[in-house]
């Protein structure tokens, strides 16, 4: 087996983790333990130290001196800012979609990115979701072909990552399939004000769930 690079060890390290943050695994507040978690991966303390440093600043994680690190804990004004930031850069996003006539063949291709949301919806595959529901905003996002704003709204999108921890488990069901296809219907229409409509029925939808559950979680 090749040696795996050390850079990519710790880029490995930390998908690992940012898995177990999304799935709960990792509770929200937790302390982060860095030996155990080293030994829980099979790896050394040094990629686990380097992978929680760069999950600090993509705000998965907390860190205090002599504390150490915790999981992030999800607010209702957090997520807010959350979907309210990536909701602008999603706007603008497609405003420069709706524009190009080159990008027919990836915008078809997020029909199969809806294909494996529903397939992972019907079997409850939380963890999978997840990870597809991130992946078609990114896609979609680099469909922008703009270096600038898909690195931001790559950053943005990984602050979204302990709302759907929260989301999924209550949202595994075909409306969170359609709320997608209706953006890329719009999209693949080059229909802006569609669009627009559907992105933002999306994003009213997203923070209205969090909200009930972060009440109904603060009464627990």
């Amino acid at each position: 087996m090749a040696e795996i690079a050390h850079g990519s060890l710790t880029d490995k390290v930390g998908d690992e983790i940012a898995r177990l943050i999304s799935t709960r695994a990792l509770q929200p507040g937790a302390r982060i333990r860095q030996v155990q978690l080293a030994e829980q991966l099979g790896t050394s303390r040094v990629p686990v130290r380097e992978a929680l440093r760069e999950l600090g600043e993509r705000g998965l994680v907390d860190y205090r001196a002599r504390r150490g690190y915790r999981v992030s804990t999800l607010t209702l004004k957090s997520a807010e800012d959350v979907f309210a930031t990536r909701l602008a850069l999603e706007r603008l996003v497609v405003e420069q979609v709706v524009k190009r006539s080159d990008q027919t063949a990836a915008i078809d291709q997020l029909g199969d990115t809806l294909e494996a949301m529903s397939s992972a919806v019907h079997r409850r595959d939380v963890s999978t979701v997840i990870e597809v529901d991130l992946g078609f905003h990114r896609a979609l996002a680099a469909l922008a072909d703009n270096k600038i704003l898909d690195k931001v709204y790559h950053l943005v999108t990984e602050r979204v990552r302990p709302a759907l921890a929260l989301m999924v488990p209550d949202e595994l069901h075909d409306e969170l399939v359609e709320q997608h296809r209706h953006i890329l219907q719009a999209v693949t229409k080059r229909d802006l004000v569609a669009a627009d409509e559907a992105l933002r029925a999306h994003n009213a939808y997203a923070v209205a769930l969090l909200r009930t559950l972060l009440i109904r979680q603060s009464r627990t």
